[in-house]
């Protein structure tokens, strides 16, 4: 870099060389405390850059000079040969050598005139990234990555990223501050709908449909509809809460029949008929009925466990009863027949006759003497019995 300096320090003398190697010379008079203003090459003319630390010697003395200049700007001024020296006490400057001509190299990592700026790491970015040390890359506020080529989005961004530091520039299907709000299906309805995921449409409670636009009927409604969300209107054949239960065919019995579908009549078993009011008698029941499921009551003239049993022996033997007897046709199981025997009669087939019938005397006057004779012969019992009572206690009272 060029140091360009006032008129007024440019020297009018003219250039003179060194009579040996380290000895250089000076003006004939040079002030005594222009040395010692310039030690160890550190005092420098404001915006002059530094290289590193020269000798102290000068060359010769001018009166107009307001401040002293070191060795180090006296060779691109007055064509001085000028020699390098190491720094008596290391420092954190002292980052160069000096070649056998007498310059100034810096140390491997370290570059600039005074050999004090650290050289980064490979690839470190120069304008978001430092280093105060050779082979490091810090990041600046706003900046990470290995070579600080990549920006920190603001804060609390959670879809996007970002071209600056601090900023959330949002990912596509993403909006908001913070880009934490997904774009939802375009036709998804604006208060019906929701999304968890850019391009998808969910619904809120009450409400179907890929857009959200119709309702939802009560949970659980098997047959309905709804005009408004969380009902259910029935289905035309569907009744009951939940329009689970269909209507039956007209007339079906509420009890004795169902129907699983509307219109229908299906009868429980034991049942039957088009509205399920008769009852089912008994399988194989030839000439019966019943009054509840599973029953035969056989018809006048029939008999047997299922009616099939024709009773028409008295019809076919009409005097099997005598004496005036009823015949009654039975099972074979129970004789065929029985007789039902008038007064007086007696026997299977009522053909024994009392004794009175067999005699000529007057059938009523008989009938009066048999029960004077009862009479009598329960007041002779009655009799005896007071008498062994009264017998018993006299028998108690001796003893």
């Amino acid at each position: 870099m060029p140091v360009v300096l006032p008129a007024k320090y440019l020297p009018k003398w003219k250039k003179q060389k060194a009579r040996e190697k380290d000895d250089f010379l000076f003006p004939a008079r040079a002030p005594a405390a222009a040395a010692d203003s310039c030690v160890a090459g550190r005092q420098f003319l404001p915006g002059v850059p530094r290289r590193g630390t020269l000798s102290t010697r000068f060359l010769g003395e001018r009166r107009s000079l307001e401040s002293a200049l070191c060795l180090e700007f006296a060779r691109p001024l007055f064509g001085l040969i000028i020699a390098c020296e190491l720094p008596a006490v290391q420092s954190e400057h002292s980052h160069y050598i000096c070649d056998d001509n007498g310059e100034p190299k810096c140390l491997p990592g370290w570059q600039g005139d005074l050999c004090d700026v650290p050289i980064c790491r490979k690839g470190c970015d120069p304008i978001q990234g430092y280093c105060n040390r050779p082979g490091e890359c810090r990041c600046k506020l706003g900046f990470y990555g290995e070579r600080c080529n990549k920006c920190i989005p603001l804060p609390g961004c959670q879809h996007g990223h970002c071209n600056v530091s601090f900023e959330c520039i949002c990912h596509e299907g993403w909006e908001g501050f913070f880009c934490s709000d997904p774009i939802c299906r375009s036709d998804c309805h604006a208060k019906r709908g929701y999304c968890e995921a850019p391009g998808e449409c969910r619904c809120k409670l009450g409400w179907a449909g890929p857009t959200c636009r119709s309702c939802q009927p009560l949970p659980g409604c098997q047959h309905g509809y709804c005009d408004k969300p969380l009902e259910c209107k029935c289905l035309p054949g569907y009744t009951g809460l939940m329009c689970q239960t269909p209507i039956c065919a007209a007339g079906c019995h509420s009890e004795r029949g169902y129907c699983r579908r509307p219109g229908e009549c299906r009868c429980k078993v034991g049942w039957t008929g088009p509205s399920c009011a008769q009852c089912h008698p008994y399988p194989g029941c030839a000439h019966g009925s019943c009054t509840r499921p599973w029953e035969c009551v056989c018809e006048k003239g029939w008999g047997g466990m299922l009616c099939d049993e024709e009773l028409n022996y008295c019809d076919n033997n009409p005097e099997t009863c005598k004496n005036g007897g009823k015949c009654q046709s039975l099972e074979a199981g129970d004789g065929h027949f029985r007789c039902h025997c008038p007064a007086g009669t007696s026997g299977k087939n009522c053909e024994i006759l009392a004794d009175y019938m067999t005699s000529t005397a007057n059938p009523s006057n008989v009938t009066a003497e048999t029960a004077e004779s009862g009479t009598s012969s329960s007041t002779e019992i009655a009799d005896n019995s007071s008498t062994t009572v009264k017998e018993s206690e006299n028998s108690n009272e001796t003893d």
